[in-house]
């Protein structure tokens, strides 16, 4: 039929093709005469047929193991936006198959590939999967490359911390994901979010490449005598020192402070919130005013607009502690604000 010209993406009365039909039923017989009689089916962008059939079966074992097992496509392959089946399986949550991709890849090419945005399966799993997903790759990391923290001690650089098109690695990707503000929904969003980080950072993840905050600071007072956080930091900053205080997890204030601890959270905030305001390069009555603002309980508003606004160089560093001991407040809730804290005092 097919030497026949017989139309293999024909669709049928339930939209349906014959490929679906086959990889529904991993019909493994009928895909081998398929994939051997690959010339004579055309394919969207002329992708290869191989490939192309790799990609619809990524999350079917059987198939995707038949067709790199007798060589048809690559482990490896890419499609239109440079995706390995990797990629796919990790947006798929589909850690079986991620496992047994990997192990089709003795050389661990595909757990460093990019897609043409630059992202790696760690962004993806940082962003598309769940806490599993990313338990599956770091797990299969380490098996490629040993113990990823003690990588750079090894002269080698860890995979988590590629910096993406926008300059973001995966610990990033995942530490300032959106998280639902439903009801019911909130907590279980946070909590999944927490575990991912949690992962990561055990395993020598950063947040942002190897040097990079080092180049922005730098070039940064080297043009003045003051420093305008990155956006990134902003960014960051923004969502955690919020959160840190907001109903976004959901506790009250008694649950929320720790015993023994000399102040809430809202009264913490309010602290680093003024020693910020000493730190601002632009003194005047604005910042006064701000100042009475803050004190009056409007910390959390105030927030914004002090993190976008120029600081004096000389005071980084005693901002930089004020930060600390905020992040320390309630360590296991501020791990980000921490590793933030340590990548800026490098």
């Amino acid at each position: 039929m097919l030497a026949y010209g017989a139309d293999i993406n024909v669709e049928d009365s339930v939209d349906s093709t014959p490929l679906k039909h086959v990889l529904q039923r991993a019909d493994l017989n009928v895909l081998q005469l398929f994939v051997n009689h690959h010339q004579l089916v055309a394919t969207l962008q002329a992708q290869d047929f191989s490939v192309s059939v790799l990609f619809q079966a990524v999350d079917l074992e059987g198939v995707v193991r038949f067709i790199v097992d007798n060589e048809y496509a690559s482990v490896t392959a890419r499609n239109a936006a440079g995706e390995t089946p990797l990629h796919q399986a990790i947006a798929r949550r589909s850690p079986s198959v991620m496992e047994m991709l990997a192990d089709l890849d003795p050389e661990g090419d595909s757990l460093t590939a990019v897609t043409t945005k630059m992202e790696t399966p760690a962004h993806y799993a940082a962003h598309y999967g769940s806490v599993r997903e990313v338990e599956t790759l770091l797990l299969c990391l380490t098996r490629a490359f040993g113990d990823l923290e003690e990588l750079v001690e090894l002269g080698a650089a860890n995979p988590l911390n590629t910096g993406d098109e926008s300059g973001m690695t995966s610990l990033y990707v995942a530490g300032t994901a959106t998280v639902s503000t439903e009801s019911g929904e909130a907590g279980r969003s946070v909590e999944v979010r927490d575990a991912k980080v949690r992962l990561l950072l055990d395993h020598g993840g950063q947040l942002f490449p190897p040097g990079f905050l080092v180049r922005v600071l730098a070039t940064s007072m080297s043009r003045s005598t003051h420093l305008v956080l990155p956006v990134q930091v902003q960014h960051c900053l923004g969502i955690w020192l919020v959160e840190s205080v907001s109903g976004t997890r959901q506790l009250e204030e008694e649950e929320s402070t720790p015993s023994g601890s000399a102040e809430p959270p809202i009264e913490a905030l309010t602290e680093l919130c003024m020693q910020w305001i000493a730190c601002v390069a632009c003194p005047g009555s604005a910042m006064t005013l701000v100042a009475v603002v803050t004190c009056a309980s409007y910390a959390h508003e105030v927030l914004p607009l002090l993190i976008s606004l120029p600081l004096c160089s000389a005071a980084f560093s005693s901002l930089l502690r004020w930060l600390r001991k905020f992040a320390a407040y309630n360590e296991p809730d501020h791990a980000l604000l921490l590793q933030l804290h340590d990548e800026l005092s490098e």
